[in-house]
């Protein structure tokens, strides 16, 4: 049985998984801000939060436990920002 030849090089192609991670990400939360404000973000946010997203991702690249620990840091994201939003609410009223 002949064994497939993958000409594309490892790093590159976790560059681009990385990529991709990041730029799904950053779409889902712009769309989510976006329909909570009611307005459109700014451009240069968006980048910072592809570029930061980016950055870790590609830092956990490789290791065990990046799946449960990137969960872990979106789900800790979420919960803080839903607890600023009650907040906020309570301060207006």
């Amino acid at each position: 049985m002949e064994e497939s030849v993958c000409y594309v090089p490892r790093a590159r192609s976790q560059v681009d998984r990385v990529r991709v991670f990041a730029a799904v990400c950053v779409t889902l939360a712009t769309a989510g801000h976006g329909a909570a404000a009611h307005a459109a973000l700014a451009p240069w946010a968006i980048g910072v939060g592809f570029a930061w997203v980016f950055i870790v991702a590609w830092a956990l690249t490789g290791t065990d436990g990046a799946p449960r620990l990137l969960g872990g840091l979106g789900l800790a994201v979420g919960v803080v920002g839903v607890a600023l939003g009650v907040a906020r609410e309570r301060d207006r009223s």
